[in-house]
C-alpha cells in the first residue's frame, strides 16, 4: 500500500493475506521476496510509489475454489498495481 501521510511524507507498506481472504497483515522478509523501494512522489493529487519485489522461489499458481458474491455489508480491500508482475528474463 502506497499512501501519503498528513505531514506529506509517503510510505509504502507490504501486506499478505494469510489463510485466504482474512484481514491483511504486514509482510516481513520471512514472507518471501526482497522489497526494494524506488522513487515516491505526490503530484497533482496522485501518489506514486515505485518498488521492485524480487527473489521469489517458483510456486505453482492455483485458482480459488469459490468466489463469493459481493455484498453491501462486507469489508473489501482493493488492490491496484501497475507494472510487470512476472519477469522471467535473466
Amino acid at each position: 500500500m502506497c499512501k501519503r501521510l498528513a505531514d506529506n511524507s509517503i510510505v509504502l507498506n507490504r501486506y499478505i493475506n494469510p489463510g485466504g481472504h482474512e484481514h491483511p497483515q504486514h509482510a516481513g522478509s520471512e514472507d518471501g521476496g526482497v522489497l526494494t523501494l524506488g522513487p515516491q512522489t505526490f503530484s497533482q493529487g496522485v501518489v506514486t510509489c515505485q518498488f521492485n519485489l524480487s527473489n521469489f522461489a517458483s510456486q505453482p499458481l492455483g485458482l480459488p475454489k469459490a468466489l463469493l458474491p459481493l455484498t453491501q455489508t462486507g469489508s473489501y480491500y482493493p488492490l491496484f498495481a501497475v507494472g510487470v508482475l512476472l519477469n522471467t528474463s535473466k
